[in-house]
């Protein structure tokens, strides 16, 4: 058929083609006449019947069918890899061993492909990464709980500290006087052993600073003993930095030694046994008992009983009586003459007196 019959087809038929039809027709007219010689027959075109438009319909639906087919590719091809990468020979499709992971990978310096774009080659691991084992560490701080330590009180500052941070709380020292050894454990502040609490909370841990000392009891003890007793607690004062308060005794057991009788003795031991002193500079006042003094009451004329009974009444522990070899007045025999020391006189309450009486007339 002449290449021409194709060109000549009516207005009326160009009409009944649709716009894709005819655009189609064209396309194949002109193809035909670059490439086709003369003497090569040219398939004749035949325009589809109104009634019958499905090979139209087919064109569409393998063009649509070739978008999808480009898109997918596109869409399912690395970042910069070939279509080699992709279910070709050698590769995984793509997929990353369940071992493998981020951090475990190592990306070498980027190529450029053969179109020209630039690729990315991910080198795997030849052995799987290892695992680092957990660490004991306490616990961060503000994150979850802890548990207070017990069987601080009475350990050393640095042992209770190091056993605070390991349960995963922040210790700080707070110094406070005491007679304990220097940095011992007295309490814990505001928290007990067993607590739960929030993690890195600050504890504050009171220890001893080892500048007060005891007050022992003093009573019975003589100066230089008590002395001796309040230096070895640390006390820095001696015997003669004592403050003396003396007190009237009739008992010689007492005389000289510190003596606890407050009614006689208003300051008595002050402090009291018991109690905390700051080792340095402080004072201490004890009571030393001293003989009592008595006046010798004045007894001649009585009977030596009386007499001696008098004297015993008064406090005066050892009394005596003798005869004296004189004639005595009338109606004086047997009765006292007098004393010595002689009455009136102030002694000593274990001071002898004798007691000096009349022979019988």
């Amino acid at each position: 058929m002449p290449v021409g019959h194709s060109r000549t087809c009516s207005s009326a038929g160009r009409h009944d083609m649709d716009p894709l039809e005819e655009d189609l027709r064209r396309m194949l007219a002109a193809r035909a006449r670059a490439e086709v010689p003369d003497d090569t027959p040219v398939p004749r075109f035949v325009p589809p019947d109104r009634r019958d438009r499905r090979p139209s319909w087919l064109l569409m639906a393998g063009v649509a069918a070739a978008v999808v087919a480009v898109v997918l590719t596109v869409t399912l091809l690395p970042r910069g890899g070939s279509p080699g990468a992709v279910g070709g020979p050698g590769s995984t499709g793509g997929a990353v061993p369940p071992s493998q992971t981020a951090a475990s990978r190592t990306t070498p310096p980027s190529g450029t492909g053969t179109n020209g774009s630039t690729t990315e080659t991910t080198a795997l691991p030849s052995t799987p990464p290892r695992s680092t084992p957990p660490r004991s560490t306490p616990t961060p701080t503000g994150t979850g709980t802890a548990t207070v330590p017990g069987g601080l009180v009475g350990l050393s500052w640095e042992v209770a500290e190091q056993r605070l941070v390991d349960a995963g709380l922040q210790p700080y020292k707070i110094t406070v006087g005491s007679p304990l050894p220097v940095d011992e454990v007295i309490l814990l502040e505001g928290v007990s052993a067993g607590e739960e609490v929030a993690a890195g909370l600050s504890v504050g841990v009171a220890v001893s600073d080892s500048s007060l000392f005891v007050m022992p009891d003093l009573v019975n003890t003589t100066l230089d003993q008590a002395a001796q007793m309040l230096q070895s607690l640390g006390w820095t004062g001696s015997a003669d930095s004592l403050v003396i308060s003396p007190v009237e005794v009739v008992n010689t057991a007492q005389i000289g030694v510190i003596v606890s009788d407050a009614a006689a003795c208003q300051a008595a031991t002050s402090p009291m046994g018991g109690y905390n002193l700051p080792k340095n500079g402080s004072t201490i006042r004890v009571c030393v008992g001293t003989p009592k003094m008595l006046s010798i009451e004045p007894v001649a004329g009585l009977t030596v009983y009386e007499a001696v009974q008098t004297l015993r009444d008064r406090g005066f522990t050892f009394v005596s009586a003798v005869n004296v070899q004189l004639t005595p007045p009338l109606g004086q025999g047997n009765r006292v003459l007098d004393t010595d020391p002689a009455a009136g006189t102030v002694v000593r309450f274990d001071t002898p007196i004798v007691v000096r009486v009349y022979p019988s007339s």
